[in-house]
């Protein structure tokens, strides 16, 4: 869950955070003292990797790709197989939409942050997520079953 989305949980105690996916602190607030982070030097990602003897390099790669997915906020897919004509027209439709500067301006008057990027783009980062998914997901596992006990 975002910042943004799920601030308000926080606030009121409904959410607890278990790891900010961020490459250091998200913000400096009482509420996310203790709350580890994902990414940067002093992060989970990096710390666990040292401890197992993993490759720091990968595992900072890996990281910093899956950060940029799971803090990128709303996607929009078409479903898989869909025709290249099809696909095109979907495409330019949310390009012209979702790069109107009416629309990065209500979002900015919303306090929402705002960065589209083009299909192939996302395409590429979720590629780079699903690798350094693989050695992330145990790591979540093993948070949750400490957590649970």
């Amino acid at each position: 869950m975002s910042l943004e989305a799920g601030w308000g949980g926080v606030e009121d105690g409904l959410i607890r955070p278990l790891l900010q996916v961020w490459d250091g602190p998200a913000i400096d607030h009482p509420l996310l003292d203790g709350v580890p982070w994902l990414g940067g030097g002093e992060g989970l990602a990096l710390a666990t990797a040292r401890d197992r003897g993993g490759n720091l390099a990968k595992v900072e790669a890996d990281t910093d790709a899956l950060i940029r997915v799971l803090s990128a906020g709303r996607l929009f897919v078409a479903p898989p197989g869909l025709e290249p004509e099809l696909f095109s027209c979907l495409e330019a439709g949310l390009h012209t939409v979702l790069w109107d500067p009416r629309l990065r301006e209500a979002a900015k008057a919303a306090g929402l942050s705002w960065a589209p990027e083009r299909a192939e783009v996302v395409q590429q980062e979720l590629a780079a997520a699903a690798e350094g998914a693989r050695w992330f997901l145990p790591l979540v596992d093993e948070v949750v079953r400490r957590i649970r006990e």
